[in-house]
């Protein structure tokens, strides 16, 4: 683990964005995702496929659905799930036709093989693994997509615009700063003046009232302690400065990526995405809307007498009614560039973890290789890993 106090680490976050594969409505399977059982005979569907590959955080809490791969076969017995050890607990909830749902809770760490089956026949198994979070964090969801870019966690202090609730992700790591599957084991706390109006699988919603002070937004893990970050829902209106930071920038073929930030009293703001851009005629942008943008900035153009045309090389941008601009010529230093919001709340009395002594994934040491589970990169169930910039992060 990291020295408390560092902000440090690669952590993963599950994305939500409603049902899949697992029945919002009924017993109705969805036709997307799923692995098959080690039998060959069921197709077990999760809120994700990584449950079936990656770890799972203690606490977590989630439907699967098994469905039998046979068209024309059914359930048509007493089915039950099984477990090979105590590291999970597992309820039936309902069975109809060629689909038996069950819901698994992870209450302790370990590799568990569930069997689902139909009187005294095993019908299929798969595994899951289950591993302690040693930390976690929450994460700006209006970012997810640019997670590899940007540090998208959140600083101790932010404001929002009230008008719209807070949509806020949970990223846990194992003890290896690997990702960690956060399936519900984290739960987040709001004073009296909040109401939290949506939480399924790592994703809360809360409402706020505009009233312009800060109230505590508290981020609870099973075995951590609580970790709290300061919320200041304000107005329409609100935002009285936006900004243009520079997070990455090649002077080989001239590219660059920047990123739209907007502030009141000099407090970020998060979920702000409807920034547009607009730049030199000097500069190229893959993209004219949005929070981060690429570009490239090309050579002096030439006028029509062969005389070297204007050389500006700046960007503008605009969002909730402001406007700015940055000279990329201004940009000489890494120490210019800015991938983050700033520090994060700080967890009294991290905990006491035994070094972790497995190799491969899931395990630490120069032989074990770090769980990647990015390469997909889904858009929208699936985990992101949030990159320290290193020397290129500043605050």
């Amino acid at each position: 683990m990291p020295e408390q106090g560092q902000r440090p680490w690669t952590a993963c976050a599950v994305l939500v964005a409603g049902c899949v594969g697992v029945a919002c409505d009924g017993l109705v399977a969805e036709e997307v995702g799923g692995v098959d059982g080690l039998a060959g005979v069921l197709r077990f569907e999760a809120p994700t496929d990584l449950v079936f590959s990656e770890p799972i955080g203690i606490g977590s809490s989630f439907l699967v659905q098994a469905k039998h791969l046979d068209a024309d076969a059914e359930f048509d017995g007493d089915v039950d799930v099984g477990v090979s050890n105590d590291a999970v607990a597992v309820e039936v909830e309902g069975v109809a036709g060629d689909i038996v749902e069950f819901r698994v809770d992870i209450v302790a760490g370990g590799t568990v093989r569930l069997a689902v089956t139909e009187g005294d026949e095993v019908v299929d198994r798969i595994d899951i693994r289950a591993v302690p979070i040693a930390d976690s964090v929450l994460i700006d969801t209006s970012l997810l997509g640019f997670a590899d870019t940007i540090d998208i966690s959140l600083p101790r202090d932010f404001a929002f615009e009230a008008r719209d609730v807070l949509r806020v992700s949970v990223a846990s790591i194992d003890r290896c700063n690997n990702g960690v599957l956060d399936l519900g084991a984290s739960t987040v706390e709001v004073d009296d003046t909040a109401e939290i109006v949506a939480a399924e699988n790592g994703t809360f919603e809360i409402a706020y009232d505009a009233d312009g002070d800060f109230h505590d937004l508290t981020l609870l893990t099973p075995g951590l302690g609580p970790l709290t970050y300061g919320v200041l829902p304000a107005g329409i209106g609100f935002v009285d400065e936006i900004g243009i930071s520079m997070v990455a920038a090649s002077g080989d073929d001239g590219t660059f990526t920047v990123w739209g930030r907007a502030f009141v009293d000099g407090i970020d703001v998060v979920g702000v995405e409807d920034f547009t851009w607009a730049a030199d005629p000097r500069i190229a942008l893959a993209s004219q809307v949005g929070p981060v943008i690429t570009g490239t900035v090309g050579p002096v153009p030439v006028n029509e007498d062969g005389t070297p045309g204007d050389d500006a090389a700046t960007i503008f941008a605009a969002a909730v009614g402001e406007d700015t601009a940055l000279d990329l010529l201004t940009i000489t230093t890494e120490g210019s560039f800015v991938g983050s919001r700033g520090e994060g709340p700080e967890r009294a009395d991290p905990p006491e973890l035994e070094a972790p002594v497995v190799a491969g994934c899931g395990g630490c040491g120069e032989a074990a290789p770090v769980c990647d589970p990015l390469a997909a990169l889904l858009p929208i169930w699936g985990l992101r890993r949030l990159r320290r910039r290193g020397a290129h992060q500043h605050t």
